[in-house]
């Protein structure tokens, strides 16, 4: 399953990049993505009738521990949330570029394609 959680954020983070960023809402109608619409956008195509909500969940979740920076992660939360409304939180913050959500979600990607390896 990581090998699929991975390559689920590897194909969000190709839409943001050939598309652009947004905050406060999952896409916008020219193209843009936030992290989580992202995810949802390529998970959707493939999985008509199927509940997708369990796949975006560790998909964020993923994003959340292996994409977030230790130091972002050690900020406390402005109200009690899980990984899913820190990402949320994290993607909409103002000086939050597309940059940095497409490097997150490859470093992640990266990390779950690392752990599928066996040693």
């Amino acid at each position: 399953m990581s090998n699929a959680i991975a390559e689920i954020l590897e194909k969000a983070a190709d839409l943001i990049a050939t598309g652009h960023l947004v905050k406060g809402m999952l896409w916008d109608e020219e193209g843009g993505y936030c992290s989580v619409g992202a995810v949802r956008a390529v998970i959707q195509p493939e999985l008509v009738g199927v509940d997708m909500f369990p796949l975006v969940q560790r998909a964020v979740a993923a994003l959340y521990e292996h994409g977030l920076s230790a130091d972002y992660k050690a900020q406390p939360p402005p109200w009690p949330s899980g990984n899913w409304e820190r990402v949320v939180e994290w993607n909409n913050a103002p000086e939050r570029t597309a940059d940095e959500v497409i490097e997150a979600m490859r470093q992640a990607a990266k990390h779950l394609h690392n752990e599928a390896v066996p040693a």
